[in-house]
């Protein structure tokens, strides 16, 4: 990534704009994703939010960082209470096992190499801690092509599903995901979404180092069926200890 795009991309998420944005949208969705939270959130250990925002769930952590690229997002957190840091979150500046909790939420899609930010999360995740993840996985472009919208989608879906077989066949672990064009000029509404990832191969990574899944299907048949059937939004996985790997 060259200099000027970093600029573009730290300008666009430092815009008072977009972070009313973003936090009007975590607000209005936190009252849905609280159940979730409530179920699978350890109630001890430090929890680190990659790609926080303004830190709208800081408040349901004893012990909370946000990781953000936007200064003007890490003062509105500051504003609450909560702990921030500035950082490209494909670069965490903490230490290897330290969290006992990783959090993101729609952010995935926003960043150019989100199989580097996984590893990341699995890096300063401790043995026994989880990795929560909610994320518009499977995103297509609002804009571009001479087809429909809804019909890219639709193809997109199936070739995604295709490729999900072939992974099973061939013992590919890696996050699968391809690029899609952002529009920086206009805020809000994920026009600058840059990744299009699956949900299942981000399983599939965290599986090959070790952890378990707290909400996929775990009976063959069920796993089986799944490759063809559309996600939910939720990644839940725990980072087993080393002797049980």
């Amino acid at each position: 990534m060259d200099d000027s795009l970093r600029r573009t991309i730290r300008d666009y998420y430092a815009n008072p704009e977009y972070v009313r944005a973003a936090a009007d949208h975590a607000i209005s969705s936190r009252a849905k994703r609280l159940p979730v939270l409530e179920e699978y959130l350890p109630p001890k250990g430090l929890t680190v939010e990659v790609g926080c925002g303004a830190g709208v769930y800081s408040d349901l952590c004893p012990r909370y960082v946000g990781l953000d690229i936007s200064l003007t997002a890490l003062r509105e957190l500051r504003a609450r209470g909560g702990l921030g840091v500035c950082c490209d979150i494909a670069n965490i500046p903490l230490r290897s096992g330290i969290a006992g909790a990783v959090l993101s939420f729609d952010a995935l899609e926003h960043v150019y190499e989100p199989d580097r930010v996984l590893q990341e999360v699995s890096r300063i995740l401790e043995p026994g801690g989880r990795a929560i993840l909610r994320d518009v996985w499977l995103k297509t472009e609002k804009h571009g092509g001479w087809l429909p919208r809804e019909l890219r989608k639709k193809l997109g879906n199936l070739g995604s599903r295709v490729m999900r077989l072939w992974r099973e066949l061939t013992g590919d672990y890696d996050v699968a995901y391809s690029r899609i064009s952002p529009d920086y000029s206009q805020v809000g509404g994920d026009h600058d979404a840059v990744s299009r990832i699956d949900a299942h191969s981000v399983y599939r990574f965290f599986r090959r180092r070790g952890f378990r899944s707290l909400n996929e299907h775990r009976n063959p048949i069920a796993r089986i069926t799944r490759l063809w059937t559309r996600h939910r939004h939720w990644v839940v996985v725990e980072k087993r200890p080393a002797a049980q790997r």
